[in-house]
């Protein structure tokens, strides 16, 4: 089982003796996954082989620790694209009841360098830094959708079809960049950790 993947559900129109429309289902796995962290801002935490590797929590004094994902959906035409959904392997919780949201990163073209992104900054294919507009992550204030943080649960948001807060018009060819965080920062320690793909190996892409 991967610990991040996408479902793309399509419908294809298959010509026999008549046009009936068949629904075919796609799993995506990422091209990259990390977090970057507010209280050390110029820290990489692109290959760590934890567990909890991609963390969204928010810690009184010390900020946020944010989760940044990276899918690229196949040029293949697989028919037109009805829903997506982010499925996510929760390694813990730090408060019980946390919120978790998903948002969209900005101003990417490609997809980020696990090794070179950071609170302040983001790694290009080209091997060149590009500076967040925004530090933090740059993302769209927009959330695309919310689920509540469960301790060693597949949690699953919907980014696009049925189910989402906001729908994000996606297509085949699409770099999908995704930002995870934390809604709640009245307290400390809110937020929960999750596993990348250089986790666990059961839990391994």
């Amino acid at each position: 089982m991967k610990p991040f993947y996408l479902l793309v559900f399509a419908f294809l129109f298959v010509l026999l003796n008549l046009s009936i429309t068949l629904a075919a289902t796609t799993q995506v796995n990422p091209n990259a996954d990390t977090q970057i962290y507010q209280g050390s801002p110029d820290t990489t935490y692109g290959t760590q082989n934890i567990s909890t590797s991609v963390r969204a929590v928010f810690f009184a004094g010390a900020g946020y620790t944010r989760g940044l994902l990276n899918f690229t959906l196949n040029s293949t035409n697989l028919g037109t694209i009805t829903s997506i959904k982010l499925y996510i392997r929760n390694g813990g919780v730090y408060a019980s009841g946390e919120w978790m949201s998903v948002h969209r990163l900005m101003n990417i073209s490609t997809s980020f360098i696990e090794t070179k992104t950071t609170w302040n900054v983001y790694g290009n294919s080209d091997g060149t830094n590009g500076t967040w507009k925004i530090v933090g992550g740059d993302f769209n204030a927009t959330i695309i959708d919310t689920h509540k943080a469960v301790s060693g649960a597949w949690e699953n948001f919907t980014l696009m079809g049925d189910g989402a807060d906001v729908n994000w018009a996606l297509t085949w060819g699409d770099n999908v960049q995704i930002l995870l965080n934390a809604t709640n920062t009245t307290g400390d320690g809110l937020g929960a950790g999750y596993y990348s793909r250089e986790g666990a190996d059961n839990y391994a892409p």
